[in-house]
């Protein structure tokens, strides 16, 4: 068989043919006995490969069955002898595996991890998303333009590009969906505390199938099954600085605990307690001495966790 008559079977058993050419194909096989003997040929070696396909956890079985039905015994429907056939079913293989290739490669999600640092990326719908230290941003396989859809864990700053498809963020807590927008988001690894923070736009955010719209300058806050809203809102992400306006208690622990690996031991009725302040991240002790100006506790650090005097 020649290579453009093989190549064109093989698209047409492959559905990789336009419409068009699959009526052509179709007129050239009821007019050409060759193209018809060929095709009937190829198309027996297709069949018997069609138990070998990459959603199969069995896939050294598959292979075995597969083996023993090309081997020239009383068992077989179609002996495969003759060089032409081995070949068929060596081109049909290596299709079977370029598609595994590609299923494989294009069904993984997309993950980004900032460990210590801050880390920003352009995602392919042209949104940038700043990502804090210790937060991941997992792309869904099937996003683009017209599909937009991430999971945060941490806290992250987007700025998303309106295309007139919504972008939906992901969260343990609940959904949010923007069209175009600047805002920060940062939802806890370790509580059920969720802020939003909306710079510009509009969002939309779900929480237990509840919608709750957000405007420019609005503050949402979820926390212990409140849910509150204000226009005080906290500064932009940056690597440098932990800063925070009218926060819970939790939240900066939080962030101390993202920015050195801290863990914190603090009794729960304070953790709802707000602050205003801003604390470096490069020195712990500078950051305890900040929050004991401004607090009426007195932290300490003991054996890595923050704890009370």
């Amino acid at each position: 068989m020649n290579s453009k008559l093989q190549h064109r079977i093989t698209q047409y058993l492959t559905n990789s043919m336009s419409h068009a050419d699959q009526l052509l194909f179709e007129a050239d096989l009821v007019s050409n006995p060759e193209l018809q003997q060929e095709f009937e040929s190829f198309r027996k070696v297709w069949d018997l490969t069609a138990s070998i396909h990459f959603h199969s956890q069995e896939s050294e079985l598959r292979w075995s069955e597969f083996s023993s039905s090309i081997i020239d015994d009383q068992r077989n429907v179609y002996r495969i002898t003759n060089r032409k056939y081995l070949q068929f079913a060596a081109t049909i293989l290596m299709i079977a595996m370029i598609s595994y290739i590609t299923w494989f490669y294009s069904t993984k999600d997309t993950v980004f991890i900032a460990n210590q640092q801050t880390v920003s990326h352009v995602l392919e719908d042209q949104t940038l998303v700043t990502l804090n230290s210790n937060s991941t941003l997992t792309m869904d396989y099937s996003f683009n333009t017209k599909h937009r859809e991430v999971r945060l864990e941490g806290e992250a700053a987007f700025d998303v590009k309106k295309n007139g498809s919504p972008f939906i963020i992901h969260t343990s807590k609940g959904d949010v969906k923007v069209m175009g927008t600047q805002f920060k988001l940062y939802t806890s690894k370790y509580s059920d505390l969720l802020l939003i923070d909306l710079y510009e736009g509009q969002v939309i955010y779900t929480e237990n199938g509840v919608e709750y719209t957000l405007n420019s300058n609005d503050h949402l806050m979820s926390f212990n099954g409140k849910i509150t809203h204000s226009n005080i809102l906290n500064t932009p992400i940056d690597k440098d600085y932990i800063s925070c306006k009218n926060a819970p208690l939790i939240y900066i622990l939080e962030q101390i605990n993202n920015t050195y690996g801290y863990s914190y031991d603090i009794p729960k009725p304070y953790l709802e307690e707000s602050y205003t302040l801003v604390i470096p991240k490069s020195n712990i002790q500078d950051c305890l001495k900040v929050l004991n100006q401004i607090s009426s506790l007195k932290f300490k650090l003991k054996d890595n966790t923050l704890t009370l005097e």
